[in-house]
């Protein structure tokens, strides 16, 4: 009479051993052309651990508050291996961009539970800069949907981040974590998974640009139902012995 507890408590452990996190997915950038018109990077996206899935992730959009010239910036220390709009987020008044990150062709199910962006800074000649000591504060958000962008909702508060810290050229990136509340469920195969980044001037007029080296998604798989009840019964299989 007393199996259906055991398994169900089976059951129950391993679920809640996915609240711990582990990395889901690494997103990179490499190169293309960068040109006048809206060159973007070539996405990839490798799974780690129990996470399989081949994404393939393109950028909705791009939008920038200033208009004309190249899309993106490449200099020293800045390459193509890099998601680098030709921005300067740090010189007046509701200057900024964001830009929405669409990941399609899934088919598991994960337990996201923050996100991780590795940012850096650079100039208007697109090279990569040391630290100093001008303040370079902005103000950068990361939201989700599951909707294709019907609505959004915030990963964690909005950071307020000083740029400066950035030191690229001695290979000092800031890392970013926006972790949720509580994890939330993406249905990967039928979800309209997208990420959407926004940096904004936070009136400060010293000048800088901002970019993303890389984004990586922290979270758990949920098991497939009947993995989960096999490794409850292989569980139940073990109780058994022992009060055998």
């Amino acid at each position: 009479m007393k199996t259906p507890s055991y398994l169900s408590f089976a059951v129950a452990a391993m679920l809640a051993a996915s609240a711990q996190g582990a990395v889901l997915w690494t997103t990179t950038f490499s190169g293309t052309v960068n040109n006048a018109g809206n060159a973007s990077r070539v996405i990839t996206n490798t799974p780690s651990g129990s996470f399989t899935d081949t994404l393939a992730t393109t950028t909705s959009a791009l939008t920038r508050s200033s208009t004309g010239g190249n899309f993106f910036l490449t200099g020293t220390g800045n390459t193509f291996a890099n998601y680098n709009p030709n921005q300067n987020v740090d010189n007046a008044t509701g200057a900024g961009w964001n830009s929405i990150f669409d990941f399609g062709t899934g088919t598991q199910t994960i337990e996201l539970s923050d996100v991780t962006f590795n940012i850096f800074r650079f100039n208007s000649s697109g090279a990569t800069q040391a630290t100093d000591t001008f303040l370079r504060n902005v103000n950068i958000s990361a939201e989700y949907t599951l909707n294709g962008g019907t609505s959004w909702t915030p990963l964690a508060a909005t950071k307020l981040v000083n740029l400066t810290n950035s030191n690229t050229t001695t290979g000092v990136n800031i890392a970013l974590n926006y972790a949720l509340g509580t994890p939330v469920t993406v249905d990967l195969a039928t979800d309209d998974f997208r990420i959407r980044y926004s940096v904004l001037n936070d009136n400060a007029n010293v000048g800088a640009y901002n970019g993303i080296s890389s984004m990586v998604f922290n979270g758990d798989v949920v098991p497939e139902p009947s993995a989960a009840l096999l490794g409850g019964f292989g569980l139940l299989g073990l109780l058994r012995r022992r009060r055998s």
